[in-house]
C-alpha cells in the first residue's frame, strides 16, 4: 500500500496532519458504484469505469446484496448519496474487516443506519478482488498525490503563516486531505469527527485550494471558538439577528461558538485575497460578525501575538450593543447568487407531488437516452413525498435504465421492486412482462411462464403489453439434452 504523504512543516508525533488515498475510500467507493451509485459517471476519470467493469466481471455473489440494500436505502440527493458513502469510508478501519473504528455511541449519526452495507465490505473485497484493483491503481494514486502535495503544503503553510500558529499545537488531532478516484468529480466534502477533522476531493482539474484552506482554518480555529465557549456564550443574543438570514444553515445558526469561529474565517479570507467585497457578501448570507472581525484582524496584522492568544482579546473586544447597531437595517440574501427567478405569470400546470416530478423530468431524459440524468431523477423521487404510485413509476423507469445498460440482475429487482409499490395496470402488466422476458434470458422457462400468465390476468392491461405476454407464452420451451 502505498504510504501516505505528510505535509511538510505539519508533521510531530502526536499530531500528523496529511494527504492520502486509502485503500478504505477504494473499497467503499467500489461498493457503491457496484451497488448503483452512478452520479457523475460520464464525467470521471478512466479508473472509475475499469473498477465497475472489472468487478462486474468477477461477479461477486454479494453483488446482489449490494445492489438490494442500495435501491432499499436510497439517498434524498446525488450529493447526500456521495456524503453517505465517504462518512462511512473514513468511519471504518483497514481492509479486510472495514470494522467501526468507533465506540457504538461515537458512531456518526449519518451512517450508523449503514451497518448492514458495512458488513457486506469484507465479503466484497474478497471476491470482487479489491486487493489486486487497488494495487494496479497505485501509480494513478502516485501521480495524483504528488501533483497536490506542493500546493497543498503550500497552502495549509500559508495559513499557519497569518495565524501565526506553531505547526504543533494540536496534541492528538489530524488533519487529513483524501484524494478519491471513483465518486461524482468536482466534489468536496469535509468531515470532523472528535479529533479527526478530513477533507475530501474528488477527480477535477482544480485543485480547490481554497476549500482546503478553508477546511484547515476551520480545524485550526474551530477549537479556539470551543475553548472561549463560555465567552462568546455571553454575546450569543446576537444570533436572534442570524435567524433572519435564510441562507444561513446549520449549524450556525443555533451555535454561536461556530458561527463566530466561520466569520473569522470568512473575515481572514478577505484580508489574504484583499477582497473587501467577501464581507459584505457573507454578512448578506447571515455570517453577522465578519466585519467586526475584520476589523480585529487589522489589528492583529500589527501585533506579534499568535492567533491563539489573540483570539480571546477578540471575544473581549466584541461588543453586542455594537454590533447591533452596526447590523441594523441589514439586509440578507433571500437566494443564492446565480439563482434562477421562476418566470412572472407562467401558464399553470397540473398539480403533482414532487416524486410524480422527479419522475416525469427523468422520463424526459430517458427518452433522450440521458440515462444518467434519468436515473438520478428516478432515485430522487423514491426519497420525495408522493403516493406508492409515484414511486412505483420510479422504480420501473430505473429499471429501464438497467435494461439499458444491460444489467438484468438489477433490472428483476427493480421490477419486483415496481410491483411492490402499488403499480398502475400499465406498469404492472409490463413489470410482469418484463419479469418473464427476463426469466426466458436466463432460460428459466418454467418460470418465465408463470409471469406472463400473470401479465395477461391484468385488468386493464394495455393491448400492446398483453400481445408481448402472448408472443412469450408461444415461445416453445427449449429442449433440454
Amino acid at each position: 500500500m502505498l504510504p501516505c504523504i505528510l505535509l511538510p512543516g505539519l508533521v510531530r508525533a502526536e499530531d500528523q496532519s496529511k494527504l492520502d488515498s486509502t485503500e478504505a475510500l477504494f473499497t467503499v467507493l467500489a461498493a457503491a458504484n457496484a451497488a448503483g451509485y452512478d452520479a457523475g459517471l460520464s464525467s470521471s476519470p478512466e479508473i472509475r469505469q475499469k473498477v465497475r467493469d472489472a468487478v462486474l466481471a468477477a461477479n461477486p455473489p454479494v453483488l446482489r446484496e449490494l445492489k438490494a440494500w442500495y435501491f432499499d436505502n436510497p439517498a434524498r440527493d446525488k450529493t447526500a448519496d456521495l456524503s453517505r458513502f465517504i462518512s462511512l469510508a473514513i468511519s471504518v478501519g483497514d481492509p479486510p474487516d472495514f470494522a467501526w473504528t468507533k465506540r457504538e455511541l461515537d458512531i456518526p449519526p449519518d451512517v450508523k443506519d449503514m451497518d448492514n452495507f458495512r458488513a457486506l465490505l469484507p465479503r466484497f473485497y474478497e471476491q470482487a478482488h479489491i486487493e489486486d484493483l487497488w494495487r494496479k491503481a497505485q501509480p494513478l494514486v502516485e501521480e495524483t498525490l504528488a501533483r497536490y502535495q506542493e500546493p497543498v503544503a503550500r497552502t495549509v503553510l500559508e495559513a499557519n503563516a497569518y495565524l501565526r500558529n506553531p505547526t504543533y499545537g494540536f496534541l492528538g488531532r489530524r488533519f487529513s486531505v483524501l484524494i478519491d478516484f471513483l465518486g461524482a468529480p468536482n466534489q468536496v466534502q469535509t468531515r470532523s469527527y472528535g479529533d479527526d477533522f478530513f477533507v475530501v476531493l474528488t477527480h477535477s482539474s482544480d485543485l480547490h485550494l481554497f476549500d482546503i484552506r478553508h477546511a484547515y482554518f476551520r480545524y485550526v480555529l474551530d477549537p479556539l471558538a470551543i475553548k472561549y465557549g463560555m465567552q462568546l456564550k455571553e454575546k450569543e443574543s446576537l444570533l436572534d439577528i442570524a435567524e433572519g438570514a435564510p441562507l444561513l444553515r446549520e449549524p450556525y445558526r443555533s451555535q454561536f461558538d461556530l458561527l463566530a469561529s466561520e466569520c473569522l474565517i470568512k473575515a481572514i479570507e478577505s484580508r489574504m485575497l484583499s477582497n473587501p467585497g467577501l464581507v459584505d457578501a457573507a454578512v448578506g448570507e447571515g455570517y453577522i460578525l465578519t466585519p467586526f472581525f475584520e476589523e480585529q484582524l487589522r489589528i492583529f496584522e500589527k501585533q506579534p501575538d499568535s492567533m491563539k492568544l489573540f483570539f480571546p482579546v477578540m471575544v473581549q473586544a466584541l461588543s453586542v450593543r455594537r454590533e447591533i447597531k452596526r447590523l441594523d437595517g441589514v439586509k440578507f440574501a433571500q437566494e443564492p447568487p446565480g439563482a434562477v427567478k421562476p418566470k412572472v405569470n407562467a401558464p399553470a400546470e397540473p398539480v403533482l407531488s414532487q416524486s410524480a416530478q422527479r419522475v416525469t423530468e427523468g422520463d424526459a431524459y430517458y427518452k433522450k437516452q440521458d440515462l444518467e440524468n434519468a436515473l438520478r431523477l428516478y432515485q430522487e423521487a423514491l426519497v420525495q413525498p408522493g403516493s406508492p404510485e409515484d414511486h412505483s413509476k420510479a422504480y420501473f423507469g430505473m429499471a429501464h435504465v438497467a435494461l439499458m445498460r444491460k444489467d438484468p440482475e438489477k433490472a428483476d429487482l427493480l421490477f419486483h421492486k415496481t410491483l411492490e409499490s402499488s403499480p398502475d395496470a400499465d406498469r404492472r402488466a409490463w413489470s410482469y412482462y418484463y419479469l418473464g422476458a427476463l426469466s426466458d434470458a436466463a432460460e428459466l422457462h418454467d418460470e418465465a411462464v408463470k409471469w406472463y400468465q400473470q401479465a395477461l390476468a391484468v385488468e386493464g392491461a394495455p393491448p400492446a403489453a398483453v400481445k408481448s405476454a402472448r408472443t412469450g407464452l408461444e415461445k416453445p420451451a427449449p429442449v433440454v439434452k
